[in-house]
């Protein structure tokens, strides 16, 4: 009883201060956010972001459209988070989240992706093996592609140059969709197609905005990523929102 009763309250501090702490950086966010609407109103250069302000304008918009729900649980039926942190962590703010339950997160998300990657190696497999058209598998466009092909970086950055309409969310199968979403940590239950696709999109803008960025970080050369400036968190937080 008594442990139950200092669980509870751990938990009750985890999520109090971590809406307080949401709250701050809305405020702050805000504020970046306000300046730059204001410069644009007045003709003035925008001013600049580091890649802090940038990434705390995304990961709070994120954390605000998910706040209602927790709010909602962590009020109604507050032993519930555990199992939501569990099977569906995306609907958890990233601060509300203690250090232990974040790296148990990093860890199913790292078995999500063996998953997901042994599958799509099996269903290409098939797919070639079956000859059939693209348009019936459930992987659309990637079951023309052998799988050897996908080990390369410069096989697939040639595809991405020159059919770049196949990474468009918007053009992928239901099945492209979640279990890329799904690898990335990303809300993957939706029933519609199109609200997998703008996640994906928004996900994939962020990717793009934080690697310039880096290359900013790096005296402007396009072609080196700039990131021994990092912190062991910060590299680590960087790999897996690019799905690593």
């Amino acid at each position: 009883m008594n442990n139950l009763i200092e669980a509870s309250r751990a938990a009750f501090r985890l999520y109090y201060n971590g809406s307080k702490q949401l709250y701050r950086n809305s405020k702050a966010a805000a504020a970046l956010v306000a300046e730059q609407k204001k410069a644009a109103r007045e003709g003035r250069p925008a001013p600049s972001w580091s890649r802090q302000d940038f990434l705390l304008v995304k990961q709070t918009s994120l954390d605000m459209r998910k706040l209602p729900l927790f709010l909602v649980l962590a009020i109604v039926l507050p032993e519930s988070i555990p199992f939501v942190l569990k099977f569906a962590p995306s609907m958890i703010p990233s601060t509300c989240v203690s250090a232990d339950q974040l790296a148990k997160m990093r860890l199913k998300l790292s078995e999500t992706r063996r998953t997901v990657a042994s599958g799509w190696l099996a269903q290409m497999k098939l797919d070639a093996s079956s000859n059939s058209p693209n348009s019936k598998s459930s992987l659309g466009w990637t079951s023309q592609v052998p799988p050897s092909h996908f080990l390369n970086d410069e096989n697939v950055l040639n595809l991405a140059k020159h059919a770049p309409q196949y990474f468009v969310p918007s053009n992928m199968t239901r099945q492209l969709l979640v279990d890329i979403n799904k690898s990335l940590g990303l809300s993957h239950r939706s029933l519609f197609n199109s609200t997998l696709a703008k996640g994906l999109s928004k996900h994939w803008e962020t990717i793009k905005g934080d690697d310039e960025y880096l290359r900013a970080d790096a005296g402007g050369d396009a072609k080196t990523v700039h990131v021994t400036s990092l912190t062991d968190e910060e590299l680590m937080k960087a790999a897996e929102m690019r799905g690593m």
